[in-house]
């Protein structure tokens, strides 16, 4: 055998032995917690890439049946979750959903809550998902109720009321980064000459903006009639 083949195959068994290697290593999976789990395989795109590592999980969870991750029909990652099978006469079970790019696991609620009306999550006008939350019945003078939510911890934060107006401040409404994680609602400080445009459930929270362009006029973000979200931008005319 030449030298010069000897180093063609020296190269190719290069290139053979990488796959092989890589393969190996994505298979490898971390000793298992006990044996009451289960292995659960990776999620994996038609090109090979990973959408969601595989994981041990508990065989059973009684009152609960697990479903395993999927694509919903817009292609989006719903991750494997324990969905409930129990029956709770005092409460009800909340399905988990997607909202802002991120799952939000399933959980229980009180069926009824004296003062109160559970209002069920929805998007608004403006593309921002309001999770279920419970309202209270009767309003107060000069007050703007703000809904309960989900800290980073997992933990609920209660809702409260609000004052409409306070002076020299404007209320930021609470909402979700684009890492996914909600931002409670806040009051800041009003800038001279500028009013503050309420955020978009695909942007980082709102921004401020010039009460007035010369020239032009605000249109106000909105969908279209094919569904899609315009923001807010300027234009040129006259009001």
């Amino acid at each position: 055998m030449t030298t010069k083949l000897i180093k063609w195959l020296t190269v190719l068994s290069l290139f053979i032995s990488v796959p092989v290697a890589v393969v190996a290593q994505a298979e490898e999976k971390p000793p298992s917690p006990g044996p009451d789990y289960v292995w659960e395989e990776a999620y994996l795109e038609e090109d090979g890439n990973v959408v969601a590592p595989g994981f041990w999980r508990l065989q059973t969870h009684e009152g609960f049946e697990w479903v395993a991750g999927r694509t919903d029909a817009e292609g989006r990652y719903i991750p494997g979750h324990w969905h409930s099978l129990e029956l709770k006469p005092d409460k009800m079970w909340i399905p988990g959903y997607w909202a802002h790019n991120q799952w939000i696991a399933g959980r229980w609620r009180v069926k009824v809550r004296t003062g109160f009306r559970w209002i069920p999550g929805h998007w608004t006008r403006r593309g921002i998902w309001v999770g279920g939350h419970w309202h209270p019945v009767k309003a107060l003078t000069g007050q703007v109720w703000v809904p309960g939510h989900w800290s980073r911890r997992g933990t609920w934060v209660p809702g409260h009321w609000r004052p409409v107006r306070k002076r020299g401040l404007v209320w930021v409404p609470g909402h979700f980064n684009r890492h996914g994680i909600w931002i409670g609602g806040r009051w800041v400080k009003t800038r001279r000459g500028q009013v503050w445009v309420p955020g978009h459930f695909n942007r980082q929270g709102g921004h401020w903006r010039p009460i007035r362009r010369r020239g032009h006029i605000w249109i106000r973000g909105h969908y279209n009639r094919f569904g899609v979200w315009v923001p807010g931008h300027w234009r040129r005319g006259r009001r």
